[in-house]
């Protein structure tokens, strides 16, 4: 049967809960699960107990790895943390001598004082130098060509 939002119909007699039950107030959530699996177990000892063997078994090594994962990812933050800061310590320290360079500049960049050899403005716009055709006449045919040098 069921109540009218469709809920079951569990009433207080049916000896979940008794009066004589002790619940401590921090955890009663806690005491009243323990005190609940108390009485399945010893409802059913056998099958129930095996059955809470098993399923205690895998939610602890469930959770072992969860632990072995968490470790890692700690230790994984603090291998990051730990290049962050001296990351920032490096900028910092970056910022800071370029902030006294901007300030008192002691020593002037130095210029290149070496004389340059004279660019071939062919070579420094980057296009290519086509030789000229020369013409030269034969004397033979008395044709004159077109001879590529």
């Amino acid at each position: 049967m069921s109540g009218p939002n469709g809920d079951p119909d569990i009433s207080a007699d049916n000896g979940i809960i008794e009066d004589d039950d002790e619940f401590n107030e921090e955890g009663s959530g806690v005491y009243f699960l323990i005190s609940l699996l108390r009485r399945v177990i010893s409802s059913d000892k056998d099958r129930s107990t095996r059955y809470f063997c098993a399923e205690y078994a895998a939610i602890d090594s469930m959770l072992d790895q969860i632990s072995c994962c968490l470790d890692a990812i700690e230790q994984r933050n603090e291998d990051l943390t730990e290049k962050l800061h001296e990351l920032l310590e490096s900028n910092r320290e970056a910022r800071r001598q370029f902030r006294e360079n901007l300030q008192n500049p002691r020593n002037p960049p130095e210029q290149d004082t070496r004389p340059h050899p004279p660019e071939d403005p062919g070579e420094a716009s980057g296009a290519a130098v086509l030789q000229q055709p020369q013409e030269k006449p034969e004397a033979e045919s008395g044709n004159s060509r077109t001879q590529y040098v």
